[in-house]
């Protein structure tokens, strides 16, 4: 494992334990309306139960997410402690599905499963790719491609660059949420961690044959006043699709 791993990984097993509660809840509104349309287009195709690979799945929250549209459900993180916080939470809200967990460097993992000729209906990577290189994530792509096959969906989304500002009206909603509230790692982020850019992972997908269902940009939408961010959150989140700083898609 060199360095950058290492140090990624060792982040992850300290952080593991606060992760849910710091960064999967507070968006949860606002992440419900960014992967809808991708959801929508998962029901219409009429292919559930899916077989779903989870790369980089941390707390498993995104099988928690997709639960309802999966049957059988594999795991993989490189993280021991997120894993644990996976094994924890999803038995008891997902009874009668198969979850298998691997602890695992995700591309080594991928590799392996293409050269032993596994398939699935539905790959996940949220959060996964601006962390790797980028001959990392070429690599990653072109193993998906080949986990998919020819019928089998893609499901991603990252942090990317972009000019735009944050919407105004968006800007003063999450304003309370951001004076009120710190990361507890804040300063232990990775130095060389940061927004891809959204032209590099368009030409990456291209390349691997992946053809887009649905794509669609997005902000952080934070909570406020309780039970009125649920209804909120939608109709913030259409306030600009194009420029937001989070990449969202569905591909095949």
């Amino acid at each position: 494992m060199d360095d950058r791993k290492h140090r990624d990984r060792q982040f992850h097993q300290r952080t593991a334990h606060l992760y849910h509660s710091t960064v999967v809840d507070p968006r949860d509104a606002g992440n419900r309306a960014l992967f809808g349309p991708a959801l929508e287009s998962l029901r219409a195709s009429g292919r559930a139960p899916l077989r779903m690979l989870e790369l980089g799945a941390g707390t498993g929250h995104m099988a928690l997410r997709l639960r309802h549209l999966c049957g059988d459900i594999t795991l993989v993180d490189h993280s021991p402690a997120m894993l644990e916080e996976a094994r924890r939470r999803l038995p008891a809200a997902m009874p009668g599905k198969t979850i298998s967990y691997f602890e695992a460097d995700i591309g080594e993992w991928s590799s392996n499963a293409v050269a032993a000729g596994q398939r699935f209906d539905l790959v996940v990577t949220v959060g996964v790719l601006h962390h790797l290189a980028t001959s990392e994530i070429i690599a990653l792509a072109e193993n998906v491609r080949t986990l998919t096959g020819t019928n089998g969906f893609w499901l991603l989304a990252e942090p990317v660059r972009t000019e735009a500002s944050e919407p105004a009206l968006l800007a003063r909603w999450n304003a309370q949420y951001r004076r009120g509230f710190e990361l507890p790692w804040a300063g232990e982020q990775e130095p060389d961690e940061g927004p891809l850019d959204p032209q590099m992972v368009q030409d990456v997908l291209r390349d691997a044959g992946f053809v887009p269902v649905v794509e669609r940009r997005g902000w952080e939408i934070f909570p406020r006043w309780g039970a009125l961010h649920r209804l909120a959150a939608p109709l913030l989140d259409h306030l600009d699709r194009r420029s937001g700083p989070v990449h969202c898609g569905l591909y095949r």
